[in-house]
């Protein structure tokens, strides 16, 4: 099998230290290796709300050849359905949701990625695969499954906990919180909203009341 090379974008000054830190981070986090290999996907930079940068690699050829998981994604309009009538809930923003999920031995070169000089194969999920959504949707549900729909809804990085009761949301929050310690699934504190009436998720402006 031939070796095949996608085209580098050019980057500007701050993309290029983004992508040293990156790269840098990553390798101590083992989540990433370096390799020489079949396929070098290209990397570009999308900006976040937050002003950072978030690393992608360009996956379109790749995306395009791979059967789609089809597991869906859950409607916003379901999701207030879900709440209904409830008092008070918590929006936890989950963080590095895809790297939570190690993508399956031997595998890992049909994901390879480049920079100007040198080449990695990713040891976990990365964003803009066309599958990394809803294998990591398909997993927050499993963690969360015992009591899904019942006082907590996810959407991706985004879990909504509702209730009717103060002290009733306190042992909520409790439990999911839990759930995710014991998963080794990470929270972006600066970003969860908890004991509120309204807050955004996903876009969206829920409000209860």
């Amino acid at each position: 099998m031939n070796s095949k090379f996608f085209p580098t974008y050019k980057l500007i000054e701050v993309e290029k230290q983004a992508l040293k830190e990156f790269v840098q981070k990553n390798l101590k986090l083992k989540r990433i290796r370096p390799l020489q290999l079949l396929i070098k996907y290209s990397i570009l930079f999308i900006p976040k709300k937050n002003g950072q940068l978030r690393l992608c690699i360009n996956y379109r050829q790749l995306n395009s050849i791979t059967k789609k998981d089809r597991y869906l994604l859950p409607l916003i309009s379901k999701i207030q359905d879900r709440i209904g009538n409830a008092k008070i809930f918590t929006k936890i923003d989950l963080k590095w949701i895809y790297h939570q999920i190690k993508i399956k031995e031997g595998n890992e070169w049909k994901k390879a990625f480049r920079t100007s000089k040198e080449l990695f194969k990713p040891i976990v999920l990365q964003f803009k695969f066309t599958n990394t959504p809803a294998t990591f949707q398909r997993k927050i549900n499993s963690v969360l499954e015992k009591h899904l729909n019942e006082f907590v809804i996810t959407y991706l990085d985004n879990i909504i906990i509702y209730s009717d009761l103060e002290e009733e949301h306190k042992k909520h929050i409790k439990w999911v919180l839990k759930k995710l310690h014991n998963e080794n699934i990470p929270i972006a504190i600066e970003k969860c909203k908890f004991h509120t009436r309204k807050t955004d998720f996903v876009g969206f402006i829920i409000k209860l009341g």
